[in-house]
């Protein structure tokens, strides 16, 4: 049996990244939602009913980033979602680094006649990269990559969502509903279930789904 908040969970944010209302999927009136900042999954609340309402954040500033529903700019199949996932090469992840978690900088303090400075430094371990390389790692999609919808050009780790929604709710085809420009976001949906992706700038298309 499918189970409607694993689905959820994989939209929502890192809680070692945000420790905010975006970690848990929230409802506002008769939809639920789970967004990790880039991508913003909609399905109707009685789906989920055990989603609590939105706390700590105002509705209306989740629901001005939703473009209004407008006509089916373009239909692609979840096939067609699968073979630009299958298009893009893979390389080894990268170990993060344990002294500045990937961010690429450290704290550093100093003190001197009683005071204490401190100071974010370009972490010296890492050389400001946050990981290193890692012949063991798992091999994943490359992330200087990115495959071309319409307009926009998006992470493969987000197109593996909306496949993935797909699959989840057995659709052979999702609509593009809204695409304004290259940088702005762009609504996938069928049949009351959306999600809304923020696209990429500057990484080279490997693929594009016409």
């Amino acid at each position: 049996m499918k189970d409607i908040k694993e689905l959820l969970q994989l939209f929502v944010s890192d809680p070692d990244a945000w420790q905010d209302w975006s970690k848990t999927p929230f409802r506002i009136i008769d939809k639920v939602y789970a967004t990790d900042r880039h991508v913003l999954v909609i399905i109707p609340a009685e789906l989920a009913p055990e989603v609590e309402d939105l706390k700590d954040y105002k509705p209306e500033n989740v629901l001005k980033v939703i473009p209004e529903l407008g006509p089916v700019i373009k239909t692609i199949t979840a096939k067609d979602i699968l073979t630009a996932l299958k298009s893009v090469p893979t390389i080894r992840e990268d170990q993060e680094c344990k002294a500045c978690k990937g961010d690429g900088e450290v704290e550093w303090e100093f003190i001197h006649d009683g005071e204490r400075y401190r100071e974010d430094f370009e972490c010296p371990l890492s050389d400001g990269e946050g990981s290193f390389p890692d012949e063991d790692g798992k091999m994943i999609p490359d992330p200087d990559k990115c495959i071309t919808i319409g307009m926009a050009s998006f992470a493969p780790k987000y197109i593996k969502k909306l496949y993935q929604l797909c699959q989840f709710f057995d659709l052979a085809e999702i609509d593009l509903i809204s695409q304004r420009s290259e940088d702005s976001p762009s609504l996938f949906s069928k049949d009351d279930i959306s999600l809304l992706i923020m696209p990429v700038l500057e990484k080279e298309s490997v693929h594009t789904i016409k």
